[in-house]
């Protein structure tokens, strides 16, 4: 603030720097061993430690990938304590679309296709006759979209809703 009887400045910048609500820092590290320990089904390690084997219905490297990408995308300063729960939740989210795109090798172009597409969420189904039609998550493409196609995205939905909440000022 500017003293009216002097022209110093005495402006904490510490103080709007906490007003602001931003984060910033480095994350630990977390693993797929991280991960696999939270949601064993996608995989496991087998073998003795230097000379483990990956064996899981989702290639490692591609596992690896998005550990690289919840990483980069959620800050353990704002995460707080909850930061391996959103880890955990952001990862699992995208191997369960990555499941629902995948075919086996050797597929038709028109399944690999198939496989790509957008299906949105089932809103209605028959039994008689065999029926079914999806809502298009295009209509969301700016809220949240694809994060509500998994049970994982719907509950790191609810969290970060809860993370990010607070006032935030630009100064």
């Amino acid at each position: 603030m500017l003293d009216w009887y002097t022209s110093e400045s005495t402006i904490d910048y510490s103080e709007i720097t906490d007003a602001a609500n931003i984060r910033f820092g480095t994350n630990d590290e977390y693993t797929i061993s991280d991960f696999i320990a939270v949601y064993p089904q996608f995989g496991s390690y087998t073998g003795e430690a230097g000379s483990e084997v990956w064996s899981g219905v989702i290639p490692e490297v591609v596992l690896q990938m998005y550990v690289n990408l919840a990483s980069a995308c959620l800050a353990q300063e704002r995460w707080c304590d909850t930061w391996e729960v959103g880890m955990s939740l952001f990862i699992a989210h995208f191997a369960t679309l990555y499941l629902q795109s995948t075919v086996a090798a050797g597929s038709t172009a028109a399944q690999v296709a198939s496989a790509g597409t957008a299906k949105g969420f089932l809103a209605s189904k028959a039994v008689g006759d065999v029926s079914g039609s999806y809502q298009s998550i295009v209509q969301d493409i700016n809220g949240w979209a694809s994060w509500k196609l998994t049970a994982f995205g719907q509950q790191l939905l609810t969290m970060a809703r809860l993370v990010g909440m607070g006032g935030m000022v630009v100064w």
